[in-house]
């Protein structure tokens, strides 16, 4: 348990150092999916009665 203690700080810093090119990597990724996600969501909320059209028409565009 005290080693693991001690090396889980040591594998914290090798962590560390991957971590930033993964964030890098992932924000490339992410917007794409998050711009998917949030344009039907912004018409659904905004239209209530009329958000079964425009989702309709956004997903044929896509």
């Amino acid at each position: 348990m005290f080693k693991g203690k001690r090396k889980a700080t040591t594998r914290m810093t090798y962590e560390l150092d991957p971590g930033p090119a993964r964030r890098k990597r992932a924000p490339f990724v992410e917007p794409e999916v998050e711009n998917y996600a949030i344009a039907p969501t912004e018409e659904v909320y905004s239209s209530s009665d009329s958000d079964i059209e425009p989702a309709s028409e956004v997903f044929n565009q896509l």
